[in-house]
């Protein structure tokens, strides 16, 4: 096996596969003053691509393992699990009052909360 290190650039959006955070890494210890300035961060960004710099993977067989990066990764896959959870609730709910549902997210107006 080569030790070749590759550097890329890859959007969120064309990631795809399996990853694992090893158990040699520390738990999850992002406190709500990590969330918001990732959050905030990212609203600071715009409309432009926002980069997750640095977030390490190793490809093991058919899995990345995560090396660097973890705290980042799972929060933002909480939140995305989170707002996915608000819209399929939403439209669950006007579904069965037969009612037709349009969502349209504005950053200034959306407030998450997220208890730790």
């Amino acid at each position: 096996m080569g030790n070749n290190i590759i550097l890329e650039t890859k959007f969120v959006a064309d990631i795809s596969g399996s990853f694992y955070i090893p158990s040699y890494q520390r738990g999850y210890r992002w406190s709500e003053t990590e969330v918001v300035r990732l959050l905030d961060d990212i609203y600071q960004n715009g409309k432009k691509n926002y980069c997750l710099q640095p977030v390490v993977v190793r490809k093991k067989e058919d899995q990345y393992e995560l090396i660097d990066g973890q705290q980042k990764l799972t929060t933002l896959y909480l939140i995305y699990k989170y707002m996915n959870g608000v819209i399929s609730l939403h439209q669950k709910v006007c579904s069965m009052l037969g009612m037709s549902y349009f969502i349209k997210v504005q950053m200034p107006v959306l407030k998450i909360h997220i208890q730790f």
